[in-house]
């Protein structure tokens, strides 16, 4: 039954604090959506420019160099759903998306489940990179991304 028992966040029922803990999360799904706009649009997601944030949150998830060889740089139009690009740079800007949003707390939801392996490498390396700085909640089928964890929360 849902009516029963309390989630805790620190000892604190999640009911009195809701707003405020889903204020710390970002979500990156399986599929992430982008807009037929610009990979600067995609990754701001309408939050004002940091021009500083958005050139570390592009080193941090390996896309400066992409992002680089691009004639119009940060203002290439990714297509409808990112079709102009390959699935891993897709993910790549929804992980730079919710880093951008700075938020304490990821939510990376089978974010490697339709990559080859190379690019699934290279995102099990930011995620590793990452968790010294974020919470990172992980869903996934997928044992070598698994791997990644803390073994204790497996």
């Amino acid at each position: 039954n849902t009516d029963k028992g309390k989630v805790l966040i620190d000892n604190i029922e999640i009911e009195n604090i809701k707003t405020n803990w889903q204020n710390n999360i970002s979500y990156v799904p399986q599929n992430t959506y982008l807009f037929d706009d610009t990979i600067k649009e995609n990754i701001l997601f309408g939050d004002e420019i940091n021009e500083e944030r958005l050139l570390s949150v592009l080193r941090r998830v390996q896309l400066t160099n992409f992002v680089n060889n691009l004639p119009q740089k940060l203002e290439t139009i990714v297509g409808n759903e990112g079709k102009k690009i390959s699935g891993g740079e897709r993910q790549r800007i929804g992980i730079a998306r919710a880093l951008y949003k700075n938020k304490n707390v990821l939510i990376l939801d089978e974010i490697t489940s339709n990559l080859d392996e190379k690019t699934e490498n290279k995102i099990i390396e930011i995620i590793n990179n990452l968790k010294k700085q974020k919470t990172i909640i992980m869903i996934s089928h997928n044992t070598n991304i698994l791997k990644s964890c803390d073994p204790k929360s497996i």
